[in-house]
Formats: structure tokens, C-alpha cells, sequence
């Protein structure tokens, strides 16, 4: 019973994983909000998302290479952490700007 309940977890995990990577295709709901808060133009703020789908690949290239190393559970922590982190860093930088 504990390895079939360990099978949903995975599976729930891997859908929740899959979610947070496809937030940053909401960029187009957050873009028009930023440019008006922060008074820079559609293409300065579209710099964001270029850095940040550049990023995207750069870290799954990365986590490609040491999955063997630290586990996908590592890595997945890791990464969900950050990406939080990025956002509230974010959110910190345009309230206070």
C-alpha cells in the first residue's frame, strides 16, 4: 500500500512541478501591469522574459547534468525554492520602485 501511495505522490508532484514551469507563460497577463508600474517600455520589460526563458534552459541543461548526482528530489526542492524566490524578489523590487 505505502509504494502505491508513494506512485501518487510522485505523480502529484511531477503535475505540480509542470504547473510552475509553465507559469512563465503567463508573461503575457503579468507584461502590461509591469510596463504601467514601472513607466519602461514593452520592449525594456520584455527583456524579463527573454532572461528568464534564457535562464529556464540554462538550469534544465544544468539539472540534466547532475540529476545522477543529486536526485530529482533535490532538485526539484531546490529549483521550487529559487523560483519562489525569484518571485518574491520580483515583487519586492516593483513594490518598492
Amino acid at each position: 500500500m505505502i509504494k502505491n501511495n508513494r506512485k501518487w505522490l510522485i505523480a502529484i508532484m511531477g503535475t505540480l512541478i509542470h504547473l510552475c514551469l509553465g507559469t512563465v507563460y503567463a508573461w503575457s497577463f503579468f507584461q502590461t501591469p509591469i510596463t504601467e508600474l514601472s513607466g519602461w517600455s514593452n520592449t525594456q520589460v520584455a527583456w524579463a522574459f527573454s532572461l528568464s526563458i534564457f535562464m529556464l534552459g540554462v538550469a534544465a541543461a544544468w539539472g540534466g547534468t547532475k540529476i545522477d548526482k543529486y536526485g530529482p528530489q533535490k532538485l526539484a526542492i531546490t529549483g521550487g525554492v529559487l523560483y519562489a524566490l525569484g518571485y518574491i524578489i520580483s515583487s519586492y523590487a516593483l513594490s518598492s520602485g
